[in-house]
């Protein structure tokens, strides 16, 4: 894959600049969250959620400046930021806190029979 880091940066600051788009990965975020409370998360389907964001950022920022989201974020570009998220969220303190509540659920559970 190209070295993409400008577009890389530009695309994550957009996103997180708009108020739309911010909201968007929160309530993917607070998703995956419910995911593994529920012991129903799957970290190889949670780049697509990501998917959508990046996406949507994309075809947003190339509408604002009457570009081609292909042009401007080729796919390969795109997959590998949803990746990128997917991992960046696996590695935050919210994602182990939900998965230590999810441990501790399911012994609880346990305990109760």
């Amino acid at each position: 894959m190209e070295d993409y880091n400008t577009e890389k940066v530009e695309l994550l600051t957009f996103i997180d600049n708009d108020e739309m788009l911010y909201e968007h990965g929160n309530s993917i975020q607070k998703n995956i969250v419910r995911k593994v409370m529920s012991g129903k998360y799957d970290a190889k389907k949670a780049p697509k959620l990501w998917q959508y964001l990046v996406d949507a950022g994309a075809k947003a920022y190339a509408k604002m400046g009457h570009l081609s989201v292909r042009e401007v974020f080729p796919k390969d570009l795109r997959v590998h930021m949803a990746k990128e998220l997917a991992e960046e969220f696996e590695g935050t303190e919210c994602f182990a806190e939900a998965k230590l509540a999810a441990k501790n659920k399911k012994k609880v559970t346990k305990r109760k029979k």
